[in-house]
């Protein structure tokens, strides 16, 4: 965390953690394994769906958009290799 300066004012800055980025990677990792090609992927979405949202909720208040890019990319990338399987 730091802070910066605005108007005289200091605002602290906030994203998630290394720690909090991991686990959600772990579950998008998870709900997309090799072991679970033969689900459909309307199916997938459906679980990862939950998932996402709630993470989003939570760190919606800290400047996090560059963490939701690189969060939205992932899931991009797991959820197209998944569906090409």
């Amino acid at each position: 965390m730091e802070s910066w300066k605005w108007r005289g004012r200091f605002y602290l800055q906030r994203w998630p953690s290394a720690r909090a980025m991991r686990v959600l990677r772990d579950k998008v990792r998870a709900a997309t394994a090799r072991s679970k090609t033969e689900r459909p992927v309307s199916a997938v979405v459906a679980d990862l769906n939950p998932v996402l949202r709630g993470w989003a909720a939570y760190f919606r208040n800290v400047n996090s958009g560059r963490k939701f890019n690189a969060v939205d990319g992932y899931v991009v990338h797991r959820a197209t290799a998944h569906a090409s399987r």
